[in-house]
């Protein structure tokens, strides 16, 4: 099975001060959404966690794509610290390869093979180690006696083998997929990721034809995807 983890960059966040080094057309909503569009048909995953989703973009993708997928309800981003913000994670899951899909507090049930599937997108804090450590067990405190778990999403925290969340998550018996940087906006940074449990990996990579940052390839990443983040794909083998 093919899963896909995204922060596609909610439009109320985009400010030109925020992004001086990018080509103010490369910012425009709609564009932004039809590129955004592209890359997920493209990819084609079998699960597919999106973050920072807002209002016009989920009712635009179920228009699109629910006969293809389930897409579950929009479940706002607890920012700490600001003003409740209207973009949220959503979580797609395709009919024809799952079974039984519900939706339950911040993860998805579903079943593959007779199997069930515990599935989470996240988005942790990010300002505070602190909070994200306390959402993360607050997660696991939830789904970790499972056998079968795929967590992911844009976790605001570099990745550094056996520290922070990454600790948690390993000290659970989760692996973690991807090691490359998915973020570069203000400098190069390891912190979207997808974890699994029970699961064996066949592939993963950060959909990355960008390459390293400079502005030139920073302009890239809005004109080739849409968003400031770039997309984690992985291939899981189920028995």
């Amino acid at each position: 099975m093919k899963v896909l983890s995204w922060n596609i960059l909610a439009n109320e966040y985009i400010k030109k001060k925020y992004y001086p080094q990018v080509k103010e057309e490369l910012l425009i909503r709609q564009d932004r959404f039809k590129l955004i569009v592209n890359n997920l048909l493209a990819i084609n995953a079998d699960i597919i966690l999106l973050q920072e989703v807002m209002l016009a973009e989920y009712k635009n993708l179920k228009d699109l794509l629910s006969h293809k997928y389930f897409i579950s309800k929009l479940i706002a981003i607890q920012w700490v610290g600001y003003p409740l913000g209207e973009s949220g994670n959503i979580t797609m899951i395709k009919k024809s390869k799952f079974t039984s899909i519900n939706q339950k507090e911040n993860y998805i049930t579903c079943k593959h093979r007779q199997d069930k599937f515990y599935i989470v997108n996240i988005h942790l804090d990010d300002s505070s180690q602190e909070r994200r450590e306390k959402q993360i067990t607050d997660i696991l405190s939830k789904i970790s006696n499972k056998s079968l778990v795929i967590i992911g999403g844009d976790c605001n925290e570099e990745y550094k083998k056996n520290s922070g969340i990454y600790k948690l998550l390993e000290d659970n018996n989760f692996n973690i997929s991807v090691t490359d940087f998915t973020y570069f906006i203000e400098k190069q940074m390891k912190i979207d990721n997808i974890f699994y449990k029970g699961l064996k990996l066949k592939e993963s990579l950060v959909n990355n034809i960008c390459g390293h940052r400079t502005i030139s390839n920073i302009n890239c990443q809005l004109e080739k995807y849409g968003s400031d983040h770039f997309p984690v794909i992985i291939k899981l083998n189920h028995k």
